[in-house]
This record gives structure tokens, C-alpha cells and sequence, in this order.
């Protein structure tokens, strides 16, 4: 479920453990209301196409049961399936919720601990 003040959207996202963001349908982007910030990025898909999103943020993204985070999200145009469109979830948004996907019982669990020691070397502070 993502939240933006004075609007929720509930929807049932797929996860997709290769992708960094939340790409959501572009017809939705009105529902949602304004954005503090936003802009046109290019991405390039799996079949190797180049199209144009737009990056909006900040949303509090709330994974039912899970910690809720602060993030972006990426609208794109999309065709439903049967009448519905497939969200997905990143695994950037899927750690920072500190979610962790149970392949063997198909379900996700809370990690207990945000692992810091895979950021070792990688930020440097002024």
C-alpha cells in the first residue's frame, strides 16, 4: 500500500527482486494528488526498449505488516491485465522495510536487523 497524505492506495504489487524502484501505472499519478518533487528519467526494459517514466516523491510506502518507509516512485505507462494493473516492488523498497522474501513457504518475514555491514566502504562522510 503506498500513502500520501490525505490519500491511500491499496493495491497488490508483485515483487520483482531485480529492480531498484516502484514503478506504478501513469494513470494513477492524478489520483495521487501532487508530488514534491518529480522528473522524466529514460529506463531501459528487459526486451531492451527505451521508454520514459516519471520519477515523484517523496510516498511513504507501507507493505502491510511491515515497517513503512519513505521512497520514490516511477510511473510508466502500463496495460492492465485482465482489467487490473500489476505494481511492482523493488528490493530497495523491500530492504529499506527490512523484508526479507521466504522462498520455500512463498511468503515475506520481518528481518530483525538492517544489515549495515554490505554498506562497509561504500558512503564516505564529511
Amino acid at each position: 500500500m503506498l500513502l500520501i497524505p490525505l490519500t491511500r492506495l491499496n493495491v497488490m504489487p508483485w515483487l520483482i527482486l531485480e529492480r531498484a524502484g516502484s514503478p506504478l501505472p501513469k494513470v494513477w499519478k492524478d489520483r495521487l494528488g501532487k508530488f514534491l518533487t518529480a522528473k522524466i528519467i529514460e529506463m531501459k526494459t528487459a526486451d531492451q526498449r527505451v521508454v520514459s517514466g516519471e520519477v515523484c516523491g517523496p510516498v511513504q510506502i507501507q507493505i502491510e505488516g511491515f515497517d513503512s518507509i519513505f521512497n520514490e516512485v516511477v510511473f510508466l505507462d502500463m496495460e492492465p491485465t485482465n482489467g487490473r494493473y500489476e505494481p511492482l516492488i523493488g528490493y530497495i523498497i523491500l530492504e529499506q522495510s527490512r523484508i526479507a522474501v521466504d522462498v520455500i513457504g512463498h511468503r515475506l518475514i520481518q528481518v530483525k536487523y538492517m544489515d549495515l555491514k554490505r554498506l562497509k566502504g561504500r558512503f564516505l562522510f564529511y
